[in-house]
């Protein structure tokens, strides 16, 4: 018996029409983008400042953490009572994470943030008091299409006076499937809200709006630090099922926003962190 994948034989491509039965081949159309690539691009100050300049799609450091780093934040967080009460309790979560898993994670990105721009990074503040970052979300489903965009949603707050935005990801297991799509579309508002926001989802938009432009598929793999431009409409797909895996698992991620605040007065350009 031949072998076959799925339910088509190895050999399949033997049956395949080479030549066109229609006497003209499709033309060849380009397609505009405002990106210069579409590969992941390692985290340099250079590239940071390509993302947020929506000149690239994804920055991603590889291996940010190990495998067992993930497992060991993993066994805590599956031990967690969440609290979102108020900003120290939502920040019990990461004090465990350094105790008992020795990660302070927020310490480690915003470190590496700045080492890597050579620009000042903290955590947002308003006034006296801090913001919270690094939100966990545990989802088995998809995240519809959104874009993110702190002078749009938030601009009576500190963040709304930022020139930038970026988003950093890290997903804690392996899980099939699971991409986030990004797309070279970014928000304008009011007229993309007016013209395509959803009347009964209305924290999503219409696909439509997507036709026809250029994305990016950021693949979900455990342990990677991965930046976007979160102002580009983005959408995270679903886990895989199947008939024999009917359940979706959970899939775990840590992230927070990033900010562009320019310099002004005696502060300088700084780079802020909130979810």
């Amino acid at each position: 018996m031949k072998k076959s994948f799925y339910n088509l034989p190895l050999d399949v491509a033997s049956l395949a029409i080479t030549k066109s039965f229609f006497a003209n081949n499709p033309r060849k159309h380009g397609i505009q983008t405002n990106w210069i690539t579409f590969e992941d691009q390692g985290m340099t100050s250079d590239t940071m400042m390509d993302l947020f300049a929506n000149r690239i799609p994804v920055v991603r450091q590889h291996g940010f953490l190990s495998s067992v780093e993930c497992e060991r934040m993993l066994e805590v967080l599956k031990t967690h009572k969440m609290y979102l009460h108020n900003v120290q309790q939502a920040r019990s979560l990461q004090v465990r994470w350094k105790d008992e898993a020795g990660i302070d994670i927020l310490d480690r990105v915003a470190t590496m943030i700045q080492e890597v721009t050579n620009i000042t990074t903290r955590v947002a503040r308003e006034g006296d008091r801090e913001y919270f970052a690094g939100i966990v979300r545990a989802a088995d489903a998809g995240i519809a299409i959104h874009a993110d965009w702190a002078p749009y949603e938030t601009p009576a707050w500190s963040v709304g006076n930022l020139v930038g935005q970026l988003t950093w990801n890290i997903l804690l297991n392996p899980v099939p499937g699971g991409e986030t799509i990004i797309y070279d579309r970014q928000w304008n508002a009011p007229d993309d809200d007016l013209a395509w926001r959803k009347a009964i989802q209305a924290d999503t938009y219409h696909k439509k709006m997507l036709e026809g432009r250029p994305f990016k598929v950021m693949m979900a793999v455990p342990g990677d630090l991965t930046f976007f431009n979160p102002r580009n409409f983005h959408e995270v797909l679903p886990c895989d099922t199947s008939k024999k895996h009917p359940i979706a698992p959970i899939r775990f991620t840590v992230s927070s926003f990033i900010g562009y605040i320019p310099s002004e007065g005696s502060e300088p350009d700084t780079l802020v962190l909130w979810s």
